[in-house]
């Protein structure tokens, strides 16, 4: 195989695993709240800016 198309399938497999790991951020997220948890308390626990869980849930983060 040549080195960029090694490159490219290196390429791939990160962005896939970036991906899985933003999916697997945002379920979480979701599932806490869904269980009744405040965006706070969830920011806290998964150790992000509320605004971020915010974003992740479309909530104002004003």
């Amino acid at each position: 195989m040549n080195t960029k198309k090694q490159a490219a399938i290196k390429q791939q497999l990160a962005d896939i695993k970036r991906d899985l790991a933003d999916t697997a951020l945002r379920v979480q997220v979701a599932a806490l709240y869904k269980s009744g948890s405040q965006p706070q308390a969830i920011a806290q626990h998964l150790n992000l800016k509320v605004d971020a869980v915010k974003a992740i849930l479309n909530l104002p983060t004003y």
